[in-house]
């Protein structure tokens, strides 16, 4: 049975438009998708990476001198998944799992393949879902009938109006573009937007591991500073998403996470996982 769309009552204000429209930019995309190619290889992170990006993905990995920044690498979408999959709700039997600015990632048709019971929806700018779209046909990817993929640009769009009327169980983004003050905002109306009992999955920079990264990689720095969103306590973190309005943070290190899923280590922890639950 379809989940039942449920009409959401959060306004959006111009602030939010511009902070969403931050999240959609697709910096580094092509190269993440390239290196998924390279360190994951299969048919779907093959049709989603494209040639330029492998090409740099390959130049980076030869640069790093530090295979736990690469582990992270493969790492980051299996991560990701498995922090969604936990933070669905009990009970739910139909679930509503969002990836937003999803880009050439794989996670959402990965979790509509392994989660056949839930509804998984992808969304991204109208000119990138068109790229995605193309690169999954050339690569003969099977789309899950259990996929909705939407084309908003979140900068015009209100994300509620987006997601026509669903409200998702569990939204997944990034907020490596986001200082904390935005992160809150973003926060809050992310809140509001999902079901009752929902969660937030975000990974936020961790500035430990990205001085880690800095030795390694020149170049790196200059990517650091783009992003603001890079925490260096779990307090600054807790606080944040607290005074979003949710009641609970959980704060997961790549390092010791991927040694309870079998994934490769070490890892190193360029970013942390944050997973944040809304009361029910």
């Amino acid at each position: 049975m379809p989940p039942e769309a449920i009409p959401i009552s959060a306004a959006s204000v111009p602030i939010l438009s511009e902070l969403f429209g931050l999240i959609q930019e697709s910096r580094g995309s092509d190269l993440q998708a390239g290196a998924r190619a390279e360190l994951c290889p299969s048919p779907l992170t093959l049709a989603l990476g494209s040639m330029m990006g492998r090409i740099a993905a390959q130049t980076m990995i030869y640069l790093v001198n530090s295979q736990s920044a690469v582990n992270f690498t493969a790492a980051r979408i299996p991560l990701s998944q498995a922090a969604m999959i936990r933070a669905i709700p009990p009970g739910r039997e139909h679930p509503i799992l969002a990836d937003i600015a999803t880009a050439f990632s794989p996670l959402s048709i990965q979790l509509a393949r392994d989660l056949p019971h839930a509804t998984i929806v992808e969304m991204d700018r109208p000119e990138v879902i068109r790229k995605r779209m193309q690169r999954l046909q050339r690569g003969n990817i099977d789309m899950p009938g259990n996929l909705r993929t939407f084309s908003a640009d979140l900068r015009h769009v209100p994300l509620e109006q987006a997601f026509e009327g669903l409200r998702p169980d569990v939204v997944e983004v990034t907020g490596a573009y986001l200082n904390q003050a935005q992160l809150t905002r973003i926060g809050e109306h992310l809140c509001d937007v999902l079901a009752p009992g929902g969660a937030l999955v975000c990974y936020l920079p961790w500035r430990a591991g990205l001085a880690e990264v800095q030795t390694a990689m020149r170049f790196f720095k200059r990517q650091v500073s783009d992003m603001p969103g890079a925490m260096s306590s779990e307090r600054a973190i807790i606080d944040t998403f607290t005074e979003a309005g949710f009641v609970a943070v959980r704060i997961d290190y790549p390092s010791q996470l991927a040694e309870t899923l079998g994934v490769k280590t070490p890892v190193l922890d360029v970013e942390v996982l944050v997973t944040c639950r809304k009361a029910g």
